[in-house]
């Protein structure tokens, strides 16, 4: 019986593990397997930095940004994490650090022009083509929450990821997640109230 290293057990968990084991050992040469985890993955990167981020440019150019680092640093993934949890880390790095560099000044929207929020998941994890009303004002809210609030909610509710996964993510403890998700959703939802 041969025995399973820690990240080979992750990777037999995780539904990216034959794929991202491929691109490792086809890269640099060959970048099939890499193309296909990054198109599965385009879609998911794009809304968390758009949520993130805003504007739909800034969106693409971090995105392209994530898919370079990737791209160099697939090799030394060692699969202790899920490779989406991993993306998602860089994903986050990326976006803080565009963010930092270009602090919007114009917000689209300030606090005053929406009108609260029904349901907070359902507009944060809906597609951009298809708005509604919860849709619209849950973009609303996030661009008028500070972005470590916005972060957290995006992580949670477009990314869908777990709180263990976030906690990794974030680089924090899971209690510490949990808290601080929960006072990001009341400050949501009192900013959705104050109108």
């Amino acid at each position: 019986m041969t025995r399973k290293t820690h990240g080979q057990e992750a990777r037999g968990l995780d539904p990216d593990g034959e794929l991202v084991a491929r691109a490792q050992t086809e890269l640099p040469f060959v970048d099939s397997a890499y193309e296909e985890l990054m198109l599965r993955h385009e879609r998911i990167m794009f809304q968390v930095c758009q949520r993130l981020l805003d504007r739909p440019e800034d969106a693409a150019e971090v995105v392209q940004e994530v898919m370079l680092k990737v791209y160099h640093h697939l090799v030394s993934f060692e699969g202790r994490s899920k490779f989406k949890t991993w993306l998602m880390q860089i994903v986050r790095r990326e976006c803080f650090t565009y963010y930092k560099k270009n602090k919007q000044i114009n917000r689209h929207t300030s606090v005053d022009e929406f009108s609260g929020i029904e349901n907070l998941h359902t507009g944060l994890a809906s597609s951009d083509h298809d708005k509604t009303d919860n849709q619209i004002r849950a973009s609303q809210i996030l661009a008028a929450i500070d972005f470590d609030d916005r972060q957290i909610l995006t992580l949670r509710f477009i990314a869908d990821l777990d709180l263990a996964e976030i906690s990794e993510v974030l680089d924090l403890k899971l209690s510490a997640t949990k808290m601080r998700l929960y006072r990001a959703l009341d400050r949501a939802r009192s900013i959705a109230g104050d109108q």
